[in-house]
């Protein structure tokens, strides 16, 4: 039911792309296949495949590797052929935001390369591991709230994945706040107690996490810094995350 403006491209000389070639990025099921001078490119993430996952599932599941991967659409949901691809580590401190920025950069490049190889027929197919293959789950708000009990590299995995959206949170003495960026350092106590307050570190379930930044519920972001200034006597040990 929607209508599409045909568009022309250029590559970073300012020579057209060929005609007859469409390039989508990430339209999911929303356009069918009739030909295979269609060709797609999205951000996918996997060790092996590069083609199971979000970049916010990439972060959220502590992978270490991401990319882009140019395949030819076919009647199914992400199933074309696979032709180039371009893989890039994910810094153990770099947020789902970030990274979207970055594979978007990545995938740009990767559309030119794909669009002249396939005009000089060179581009070579790979099939996809079927087996291999799963669905990304939505992000919800659900997802959000933050269990001190697990691990520190697991809070910290959902506090870059969840950064710009939804957001991580969790309950400080009775108010929510959003956890937007932390870091894993030693600690250990019970999990959610608040360890320190310069820095502010939060005991987990095995080790713990220093949030750098946050976000009192009705206010703008702040560094954990300008919030701890805020407090006024009252010590580390009367702070607990819930």
């Amino acid at each position: 039911g929607h209508e599409y403006e045909a568009i022309t491209y250029w590559d970073e000389n300012g020579n057209e792309v060929p005609e007859g070639t469409t390039v989508t990025a990430w339209t999911g099921n929303g356009i069918i296949a009739r030909d295979e001078s269609v060709v797609t490119v999205g951000g996918v993430s996997d060790d092996t495949s590069l083609l199971t996952t979000t970049k916010a599932g990439a972060v959220l599941d502590g992978k270490k590797k991401t990319g882009v991967t140019a395949m030819y659409m076919d009647v199914g949901l992400d199933t074309g052929d696979m032709l180039l691809k371009a893989e890039t580590d994910i810094g153990e401190n770099e947020t789902a935001g970030e990274l979207h920025d970055r594979l978007s950069a990545m995938g740009a490049e990767l559309i030119v390369k794909t669009v002249h190889e396939a005009e000089k027929g060179t581009l070579v197919r790979e099939k996809q591991d079927d087996s291999k293959s799963c669905y990304a789950s939505m992000l919800t708000k659900e997802m959000s709230v933050i269990d001190f009990g697990k691990t520190a590299q697991k809070v910290h995995d959902l506090v870059r994945g969840l950064n710009s959206w939804p957001s991580a949170s969790a309950v400080l003495n009775g108010k929510r706040i959003k956890i937007h960026r932390t870091l894993i350092t030693n600690g250990s106590g019970e999990p959610g107690q608040v360890l320190s307050l310069e820095p502010f570190v939060v005991a987990c379930g095995e080790g713990a996490v220093e949030i750098t930044e946050l976000q009192p519920e009705g206010k703008k972001r702040m560094s954990a810094q300008a919030f701890v200034n805020g407090l006024h006597n009252v010590s580390a040990k009367e702070l607990k995350f819930s």
